[in-house]
């Protein structure tokens, strides 16, 4: 009966000794699964690292030349604003000297007008003024 017991006690410490051992592949197997996971994991984020480091180089290349092509833009904005002023003072120079030019041209006339040499002291001869607010005598 002593042999019996001993045999049982020994096949049930077999019994667990593989279920030990079984137990010890499976926590090895998801051990290495789990190394496996991690590398795995490490080597996206590395590669993603990267990409994202490309994608950024190529954003700051694009945006660099977004901001030269503004800086252009606006360089021949000012240009044209430039020349669009200077065209247009030189115009009001001209319109200027012709307004003073035909001022002159009908006060020479008007010293020359019988009419008003009779009537100056109504004040027939025109006047900035008068030309201003665009009041014209004729005589």
């Amino acid at each position: 009966a002593l042999d019996k017991e001993i045999n049982e006690m020994r096949d049930e410490l077999m019994s667990k000794e593989k279920i030990i051992a079984s137990q010890q592949s499976k926590i090895k197997s998801l051990q290495e699964e789990h190394t496996t996971a991690i590398d795995g994991h490490e080597n996206e984020r590395a590669n993603m690292q990267k990409l994202m480091a490309s994608h950024r180089e190529e954003l700051n290349m694009k945006l660099s030349s977004m901001a030269q092509v503004r800086a252009n833009e606006i360089k021949n904005l000012e240009a044209e604003l430039r020349f669009s002023v200077r065209a247009h003072l030189e115009d009001l120079d001209n319109f200027n000297a012709t307004l003073e030019k035909l001022q002159n041209e009908m006060n020479d006339q008007k010293r020359g007008c019988v009419m008003c040499k009779l009537f100056a002291p109504l004040d027939c001869e025109l006047n900035a003024d008068q030309l201003n607010t665009t009041t014209v005598m004729q005589c």
